[in-house]
């Protein structure tokens, strides 16, 4: 507890400190390692933290917040293809969990993937009116349709 509330402090030395001691109390409880994990990713320290995301997950059942913070982790680490196999686990414990949706559309839309990209903003659109899906859409429709017009300079095939 108290390395929790050190991070919820801000206080980042002493909530790293408290929460390895604590992991090592107990090495079946999840939390401790899951909340420095947090910490570490908040430093910007992500392979530490990706390290403890996977223990974590290990130790515990099915856990959704473990697995949403993972994929931020892999995302930032340049693993997309990590980041959305984390996000699908997400969406099958919690299917309409509009954060995770979104997170899955901006990483395809990132990836290039811009039709699975419309699909998956469309399903954040089905659950909410939300701005920054309309958004994404509307750049992935376009990258879309530009990708798949010929350019101009190319001429038109003669009937």
């Amino acid at each position: 507890n108290r390395g929790w509330l050190h991070a919820r402090l801000r206080r980042w030395g002493d909530a790293i400190a408290d929460l390895t001691a604590a992991a090592g109390l107990d090495r079946t409880d999840p939390e401790p390692v899951l909340t420095r994990a947090a910490v570490l990713h908040r430093l910007g320290r992500h392979a530490e933290a990706l390290a403890d995301f996977d223990r974590a997950i290990a130790l515990s059942p099915p856990h959704p917040e473990a697995h949403a913070a993972r994929a931020e982790t892999r995302r930032e680490l340049g693993d997309r293809a990590g980041a959305l196999a984390d996000l699908d686990r997400v969406l099958r414990i919690r299917p309409e969990h509009v954060p995770t949706l979104l997170a899955r559309a901006r990483i395809l839309q990132a990836d290039g993937r811009d039709a699975e990209a419309i699909a998956a903003f469309d399903d954040v659109l089905a659950l909410v009116d939300d701005q920054d899906a309309r958004r994404g859409r509307a750049l992935s429709a376009r990258r879309l349709r530009d990708v798949s017009a010929p350019h101009p300079a190319v001429p038109l095939p003669r009937a």
